[in-house]
């Protein structure tokens, strides 16, 4: 079980940075977009959706952490990823 929640830890630490980094420049392409600093080529609803996917994937990354802290969660999930039925 502690390989397990090492390995929940890490996969949560590398989403997390992957969401900021999703979201930092979306969001800095958006205001550049406002200011018209740089136009982005394509839609910039692209871009939005790149922020909400950054967004969702922040709040699934926050979801699994709260997982790690119950003991009866973490037991559930690994039962669920483990299972080979």
């Amino acid at each position: 079980m502690e390989n397990f929640k090492k390995k929940l830890k890490k996969e949560i630490f590398i989403a997390f940075i992957i969401s900021i980094i999703m979201s930092i420049s979306s969001a800095t392409l958006i205001v550049l977009d406002i200011l018209r600093i740089f136009r982005p080529v394509g839609s910039l609803g692209v871009i939005v959706g790149g922020l909400g996917a950054g967004i969702a994937l922040m709040v699934i990354t926050i979801i699994y952490s709260q997982t790690i802290k119950n003991e009866d969660a973490l037991k559930e999930l690994y039962i669920r990823e483990t299972d080979e039925r």
